[in-house]
């Protein structure tokens, strides 16, 4: 790998609705959960959370869709992953009751005008 990180990373190939690879500090999805449905990506997150030490943590590339009724193109993406892929784009606040579901904590949001980072570490009851 470039950049100096042939030592440090590794990558797996696998499906991660069966599983993730174990002992990683960081887990990494970008642009991925959108493209399946709540209880898929909660199966997803599970994996990682069950793979991870207390002290990982979940990093997603995500598209936010705002709260209120105002336009936002994040709305017309949420309508084509809808019926495209069965997914959808989430809002803050089912980003945050997912990611209980999956026994995470959303410990932040970094937002954009696209894309957003949002990191979650595992819950105290996980």
């Amino acid at each position: 790998m470039g950049a100096g990180l042939g030592d440090r990373c590794t990558a797996v190939g696998g499906s991660f609705l069966d599983g993730v690879p174990e002992g990683g500090d960081v887990y990494v999805f970008s642009a991925v959960l959108c493209d399946w449905g709540d209880e898929q990506a909660v199966s997803i997150l599970r994996n990682a959370r069950e793979a991870m030490p207390e002290h990982g943590r979940v990093l997603m590339v995500e598209s936010l869709v705002p709260d209120g009724a105002e336009p936002h193109m994040s709305k017309v993406n949420d309508v084509y992953l809808f019926v495209a892929e069965g997914g959808g784009v989430r809002t803050r606040t089912e980003w945050r009751r997912l990611l209980e579901r999956a026994g995470f904590v959303l410990a932040r949001v970094v937002p954009s005008e696209s894309w957003s980072l949002l990191e979650a570490r595992p819950s105290a009851v996980g």
